[in-house]
């Protein structure tokens, strides 16, 4: 009798260790399929979030602006980010819009200045869960959109320039008002606290991406004329630019969102201008309120947060 009971026991311990070793397995299939699923979908939303903050800062609201912020998009994802632990290409997906919930986002057209809004998509086509299939989520992949707009800036890069209103001109810098080259003066100013410094710090800023973390809210800059190191500096920023005269649309780095002092050199706004050929800038209109001036190009690169300066570009999804 105790050899039957043995031997019972035994067979049902087989039968507890088989079912536990299937339990077991799915178990380390599905935390397999899991975690290539959510490490293969993290690096899908890297690239989408690079892709819409990318894209976006290119909306300048001038023809084709919504092609060639396609072709940024594009470009950054296919140098710098892959998909499957870093060993395939991602196929990106970028629409433009509006707003936020526009529906549908559409396709870059030559035609489209008004879009605001960029939304990239990927997916990873083809993909296979090899566990998960036992519970009916064999197809279940990685999928990551990301949607991003412009919003007021708090803190701004900027370059050292300003556009100081002349004598005969208001204080008040508003939109009740039009304005032209003739209502300004082109200065060289310093953004942040120090004291002015010297042509060449200024030409240096200039040729690159300016002075960061400038705050837009209104306050007091130091200012002077621009020397002819300042003329050539804006001369061969213009002339650096791969898309001057030809190429997909109007690049950004033509329009500049610098500051509107008055004579005692007291911020009233901002405003956007746009480079010129002879080593000066052209008033365009308002960069400070893109929701009342639709039609501003300046998009400026800084940190949003109820700012009062140029737009930025931010994630918005």
């Amino acid at each position: 009798m105790m050899i039957r009971s043995q031997q019972k026991q035994q067979g049902v311990f087989t039968v507890i260790t088989a079912l536990a070793a299937v339990v077991l397995l799915a178990m380390v299939g599905l935390a397999v399929d899991s975690s290539r699923l959510m490490v293969v979908r993290g690096e899908l939303k890297n690239a989408t979030d690079a892709c819409a903050l990318a894209a976006v800062a290119e909306l300048n609201g001038q023809p084709r602006s919504t092609e060639k912020a396609a072709e940024i998009g594009q470009k950054l994802t296919a140098n710098w980010f892959k998909k499957d632990f870093q060993s395939s290409p991602i196929d990106m997906t970028i629409t433009f819009g509006q707003g936020l919930n526009t529906d549908p986002y559409t396709a870059p057209s030559e035609t489209d200045v008004t879009s605001r809004v960029v939304k990239c998509a990927a997916s990873y086509a083809g993909w296979t869960n090899f566990l998960m299939g036992i519970i009916g989520l064999a197809e279940l992949g990685p999928t990551a959109v990301s949607i991003a707009g412009q919003l007021p800036g708090n803190k701004v890069c900027a370059l050292p320039l300003a556009l100081q209103l002349t004598p005969s001109t208001v204080t008040a810098y508003n939109s009740n008002l039009v304005y032209s080259n003739a209502n300004f003066a082109l200065k060289v100013v310093e953004l942040s606290a120090s004291p002015l410094s010297t042509d060449s710090v200024y030409a240096n800023q200039i040729q690159s991406y300016g002075a960061c973390n400038v705050v837009t809210s209104s306050r007091t800059l130091l200012r002077r004329d621009p020397s002819i190191t300042i003329t050539n500096a804006l001369k061969a920023r213009y002339n650096a630019d791969t898309h001057a005269a030809h190429g997909v649309g109007v690049s950004p780095r033509f329009f500049l969102a610098v500051p509107v002092v008055t004579s005692s050199g007291l911020m009233r706004g901002w405003a956007c201008v746009r480079l010129n050929s002879n080593g000066g800038v052209d008033y365009v209109g308002r960069a400070d309120n893109i929701l009342r001036f639709p039609n501003s190009a300046c998009i400026a690169t800084g940190i949003a947060g109820g700012g009062a300066g140029p737009f930025v570009p931010v994630l918005l999804r």
